[in-house]
């Protein structure tokens, strides 16, 4: 488990020919991030580098006492484009504010970010900093996930532009989960807006996340009475 650390790749200035940033490479059989940034970025002409993780499970969560919880970011702030982010993993669990996002906030466009993994969890939100738990791309920057379950608990996926074109979302799941208040969107404040495409087998999009009541049956009320050693030994006044 790494907890609030910080692994950053960047470029600045406006060289020509323009440096991108290097990329991030992270292979591990578990990697479980608590308030810890893995960042690419660049502020200048160049390219923000991509984030490329293979591991079991990746968790992202907060550990309670900093402000902010995990964040996997490709970042750009100038004329070059933010990287993509690849990741494969048997099991992701985002949470507290977590959030995987390609972002460009200067004249470029955000990188795409894919996501292989045979289970997707997000789940609630940093409530002290009012952010819920997201997987946000802006900029033409798409989305696509592929997995077998999809739970979404009070979450985001995003693919937001400003004046460029909305970049598109696309699920692949056999099941996907989703309860009233998580969002789904691809939009474009000026520009075209992007499509959101949701291929799944069974689809429950209000009724699967439920909070259970706390009255619960008396079990005892409801059990027959035991046999005792004197009818097994007396069948017949069973």
């Amino acid at each position: 488990m790494v907890s609030e650390s910080y692994v950053q790749n960047s470029t600045f200035g406006n060289d020509v020919p323009a440096k991108n940033a290097g990329n991030i490479y992270l292979y591990a059989k578990n990697i479980n991030l608590e308030s810890s940034v893995v960042l690419t970025s660049s502020r200048g002409n160049g390219n923000a580098g991509k984030i490329v993780i293979k591991t079991g499970q990746l968790h992202l969560s907060k550990n309670g006492k900093l402000l902010y919880a995990s964040w996997l970011w490709s970042r750009n702030t100038a004329s070059g484009n933010s990287g993509g982010i690849t990741i494969q993993a048997d099991e992701i669990v985002l949470e507290d504010g977590a959030d995987v996002s390609t972002e460009n906030i200067g004249s470029g466009n955000s990188n795409d970010i894919d996501i292989q993994t045979n289970y997707l969890t997000i789940r609630g939100a940093d409530k002290k900093r009012g952010r819920a738990t997201a997987i946000f791309s802006n900029a033409e920057g798409n989305l696509r996930i592929e997995e077998p379950q999809f739970i979404i608990n009070s979450g985001k996926i995003v693919a937001r532009a400003f004046e460029s074109h909305g970049g598109n979302i696309n699920l692949e799941s056999e099941k996907f989960i989703s309860s009233p208040n998580s969002i789904v969107s691809a939009s474009s404040k000026l520009g075209i807006t992007g499509t959101v495409k949701i291929e799944s087998i069974d689809i429950d999009l209000t009724g699967a996340l439920k909070t259970f009541g706390t009255n619960f049956l008396n079990a005892a009320a409801h059990m027959k009475r035991p046999c005792t050693i004197e009818d097994i030994m007396e069948p017949d006044t069973f």
